[in-house]
């Protein structure tokens, strides 16, 4: 028998993981989050799908991956279940193309931890190839110095994002972004949002 008063999160990182315990918070307080795995990465959560699937017969599971350069979210899912079932307890979930689009999506939100004009933010998020990308460019746009620096790679750096970005970028998550009003413009939170909602309560 399943057990519907604890969940546990498994996700990429720890924006993803942020973004999760969000969501429970918002839309589901009637649960609480016993467990957060974060995989650094999609490999390892792609290893235990099948795994984390079979073990939300026990206490439910809420998987988080971004879809990336993936065809299609049912196809991504098919293929990590190796062509198993998932479980009615298994809230598997996929960002397009990636969980920063969520985070834009919230145009006023994104703007206003930025420091930039609302304006700047652009709509139909989940048809950016690379939202990571975006959202970096935005925060070259930024009035604030420090938020500048810390999500933004130093000239001449390889790297993609700055030195801050996860610690930034986790504390919007939990703090300034509104899943309301990005589910709006981002139909896969929508999705999301809306199978949290049902989990466990569907007859």
């Amino acid at each position: 028998m399943t057990d519907f008063a604890s969940l546990i999160l498994a996700v990429e990182d720890e924006p993803s993981a942020a973004v999760a315990r969000r969501l429970v918070r918002t839309f589901r307080k009637d649960i609480a989050v016993s467990r957060v795995i974060v995989s650094r990465g999609y490999g390892q959560l792609k290893v235990n799908a099948p795994r984390y699937n079979q073990a939300s017969r026990r206490t439910p599971f809420f998987l988080l991956t971004d879809l990336d350069r993936a065809d299609c979210a049912p196809r991504l899912i098919e293929d990590w279940l190796a062509g198993r079932s998932r479980e009615a307890s298994f809230l598997f979930r996929v960002a397009v193309r990636e969980v920063e689009a969520w985070l834009l999506a919230d145009q006023s939100g994104i703007a206003k931890f930025l420091g930039i004009e609302t304006t700047l933010v652009p709509t139909g998020v989940e048809g950016l190839p690379d939202p990571k990308r975006a959202l970096v460019c935005l925060a070259r746009h930024s009035r604030l110095r420090e938020l500048r620096r810390g999500l933004v790679p130093s000239e001449g750096s390889t790297a993609q994002v700055g030195p801050s970005y996860v610690d930034l970028l986790t504390g919007f998550a939990e703090r300034g972004w509104s899943p309301n009003r990005a589910r709006k413009g981002a139909p896969s939170l929508d999705a999301a949002i809306a199978a949290l909602v049902g989990l466990g309560r569907r007859t």
